[in-house]
């Protein structure tokens, strides 16, 4: 069965089967795909490290997942994404700055911790909920963790960072506006 389409043009009238209005279709889509699907476009992609760690609350690995994040330390510009990773049930965790396991650029870093409930709607991905280290690791200003990054092809191990869970966990600021 054909289906057929009439285009009027130059007072002439021309039939087009289904097949060739689909092909004409395809080959128009097809003309707009041109363009870059990479979510790291316009930025400045620096080389990375890959660099994995461990964390333990109390002297053993939480049971929910801990966030990590990497602040560059003097990064006034923002010219940098911000690093970040979790932790996994044995609390080992991999940094990532441009795509899940890549590790971060060369540099001095401050390190922050937020440990969440997890809770529907909300917590670690969502914002808001509460952190069960109580804020005391969140801030990179007042961070005791720096970590200096150097340039390498090897996975770098950054060594366990000992956290002690707070008397009272503080609510976190729900950010997602």
């Amino acid at each position: 069965m054909w289906i057929t389409l009439r285009l009027y043009a130059m007072h002439r009238t021309e039939c087009l089967s289904s097949h060739s209005v689909f092909s004409l279709i395809f080959l128009v889509g097809l003309s707009g795909c041109g363009g870059s699907d990479d979510p790291n476009k316009g930025i400045n992609v620096k080389p990375t490290v890959h660099l994995t760690g461990k964390v333990l609350v109390d002297g053993v690995a939480p049971d929910t997942p801990v966030t990590i994040k990497a602040h560059l330390v003097g990064n006034t510009s923002g010219d940098q994404p911000l690093s970040s990773g979790g932790t996994g049930k044995d609390g080992v965790f991999e940094l990532n700055t441009y795509n899940a396991g890549d590790g971060v650029p060369p540099g001095e870093y401050k390190l922050t911790f937020l440990w969440t409930e997890l809770r529907l709607g909300g917590g670690a991905l969502g914002g808001g909920g509460t952190d069960k280290l109580g804020g005391q690791y969140a801030d990179p200003k007042t961070s005791q963790f720096t970590v200096k990054v150097t340039e390498s092809k090897d996975i770098q191990d950054i060594g366990a960072f000992e956290l002690k869970k707070a008397a009272t966990p503080t609510k976190i600021k729900d950010d997602r506006n």
